[in-house]
């Protein structure tokens, strides 16, 4: 069974990797070819020049950092249950092995999300660092966002129909390993995860309508930045999340 899951989460994750990271590459075309720079600390609020590749972008950088309902979550699942079910076995070798492999991975997820995050926002939000880099640039043709948007698509499509997928992977690892256990497996529902998560995105706005929220047009004003004159170059930027890591011995 542990060998039936192992070669299932494997071929699933190898799958998932070549839809999303093909996906992020072409991506960082898009936004070279509209910037001319590779230099991050001179991008920010791409967003507006380019709303479908950044929306395009904001999806694969979910899947990569492997958050639900998308692919990258869904193969992952997969992943820590095989190494849950290996962690249980009465060996103790395998279990200590098992064990240090789940927190490797956990470890993985959380680099992947800090760096994703800082990617997406660097690039993305906030203000223009070089105002003109940014003014020159604008959005890619149809004809290029087209095969973006269908990776995109198998981004959400395969994380949401992911029992399905595995089902067929299932199909062709027996067919490698024809004497190991196929016993159900009993994954989770990511229809059901979708809606949980619509229902928690839908709450907040119930709740400020119940509770009679100020609806009085919002006051602009400078940004506040304790106290100083806010600069774009207090912006986050490709060294914020290594300062502690350079300072250590």
């Amino acid at each position: 069974m542990i060998a039936l899951l192992g070669f299932i989460a494997a071929l699933f994750h190898i799958l998932n990797h070549a839809v999303f990271k093909s996906l992020l590459f072409m991506l960082s075309g898009n936004v070279y070819n509209a910037t001319h720079t590779r230099n991050m600390d001179l991008l920010g609020g791409l967003h507006k020049k380019m709303p479908i590749t950044s929306l395009i972008f904001f999806v694969a950088a979910l899947s990569i950092c492997a958050l639900p309902p998308l692919n990258g979550f869904a193969s992952e699942w997969v992943i820590y249950k095989t190494m849950v079910m290996g962690g249980m076995e009465k060996d103790v070798v395998s279990r200590f092995f098992f064990t240090l492999s789940i927190i490797a991975l956990s470890i993985t997820g959380a680099m992947a999300i800090m760096a994703f995050s800082k990617l997406y926002g660097a690039v993305f939000l906030g203000t223009a660092r070089d105002t003109k880099i940014v003014e020159e640039a604008k959005e890619v043709s149809f004809i290029q966002l087209l095969p973006l948007g269908f990776l995109a698509s198998l981004c959400i499509g395969i994380g949401i129909f992911m029992n399905d997928i595995v089902g067929m992977l299932s199909k062709i690892v027996l067919t490698l390993i024809p004497h190991t256990s196929a016993t159900p497996y009993g994954f989770i529902s990511m229809p059901l995860i979708v809606m949980v998560m619509l229902l928690c995105a839908i709450l907040p706005f119930v709740f400020l309508y119940l509770l009679k929220a100020n609806h009085k047009a919002a006051r602009q004003t400078e940004p506040w930045a304790c106290g100083f004159l806010y600069n774009k170059n207090m912006q986050i930027g490709s060294n914020a999340f290594t300062g502690d890591i350079k300072k250590s011995p």
